[in-house]
């Protein structure tokens, strides 16, 4: 008796203008990349296949950290967008996914990319990466993100849903030229 396999769904993968503008403002040697937009703006999802694309291709490990209000948010969120790309890309390998410490080691490229949630400040003091990504930065205290990009070397990048004001715009940190600002809506 022979087992037929089902031929592996084609699946489309589409690059949504938002990845092209957090690609251009990386290779452009931007120190950072703001996000502001709506729900279904493709803001942390491009932000995971950018991440993706970055660390799986790199000559050289380097090493990410995504981090976000809580862990329960970056489970629902970042850590859910990840999984859902690298397993319609193929690329997802089980044996590389540290589910305790939610940390991925690309096998080709020997990049790390980990999770970490945001809700204690001290969190940010210690480890150092190349590029660092905090999803809803409103969310994040002021301080705690300063830690953080301070020990980011290459990119750090931010997204929020623009539901008022805080920090972030008090003190005209798009204004910088070593920063770039993108609007993100829906048709994105």
């Amino acid at each position: 008796m022979t087992t037929a396999t089902k031929p592996r769904e084609h699946v489309e993968i589409r690059y949504m203008s938002t990845f092209e503008k957090i690609t251009s403002a990386f290779y452009a040697g931007k120190r950072r990349c703001f996000l502001e937009g709506s729900s279904w703006a493709s803001k942390t999802y491009s932000v995971m296949q950018f991440l993706n694309e970055l660390l799986a291709h790199s000559e050289r490990p380097l090493v990410a950290t995504v981090s976000s209000e809580s862990l329960p948010h970056l489970k629902r969120g970042a850590i859910r967008d990840f999984l859902s790309i690298t397993q319609l890309d193929g690329t997802f390998r089980d044996s590389y996914w540290n589910k305790s410490d939610f940390v991925y080691t690309f096998p080709k490229s020997k990049s790390i990319l980990e999770f970490v949630s945001a809700d204690s400040g001290a969190k940010f003091t210690g480890g150092r990466r190349d590029i660092g990504f905090c999803n809803e930065l409103n969310h994040i205290a002021q301080n705690a993100y300063r830690q953080f990009d301070m020990r980011t070397r290459m990119f750090t990048i931010g997204d929020w849903n623009p539901e008022s004001e805080f920090w972030f715009h008090e003190d005209h940190i798009a204004d910088l030229p070593e920063n770039v600002l993108i609007h993100a809506v829906y048709q994105d």
